[in-house]
C-alpha cells in the first residue's frame, strides 16, 4: 500500500474513533436512563456515529475544536439525521 493511502485510512480511523466513541457515550446514557439497549441499537448507533463523524470531520477546518466537535456528534448523530430528514422532505416539497 502507498504511504498515501496508509495516511488517508489513519485520518479515517481517527476522526471515525473519536465520533464512534462519543456513539458510545450516548449508548451508556441511554443505559444510564433505563432505556432499552439492544445489541443492534448499540451497534446502529455506533455506526451511525462514524458516519456523521467522518461527514462532519471532513466540513470542518481544522481547529483545536475538531475533536470535541466530533465526539459531540457521536453522541448526537440520531438527533443529526432526524435533522437531515426534516430539512431533506422540506427542500424537496418546496421544489414540488
Amino acid at each position: 500500500m502507498p504511504k498515501d493511502y496508509i495516511t488517508q485510512l489513519i485520518e479515517i480511523g481517527s476522526t471515525t474513533g473519536i465520533a464512534m466513541a462519543g456513539g458510545l457515550g450516548h449508548n451508556l446514557y441511554m443505559i444510564y436512563k433505563n432505556k432499552k439497549v439492544t445489541w443492534s441499537i448499540f451497534f446502529i448507533n455506533i455506526a451511525l456515529a462514524a458516519f456523521v463523524g467522518y461527514v462532519v470531520g471532513e466540513a470542518l477546518p481544522p481547529s483545536g475544536l475538531t475533536n470535541a466537535t466530533l465526539a459531540i456528534s457521536g453522541v448526537s448523530a440520531i438527533k443529526i439525521f432526524e435533522i437531515f430528514e426534516e430539512m431533506g422532505a422540506e427542500i424537496l416539497f418546496k421544489k414540488l
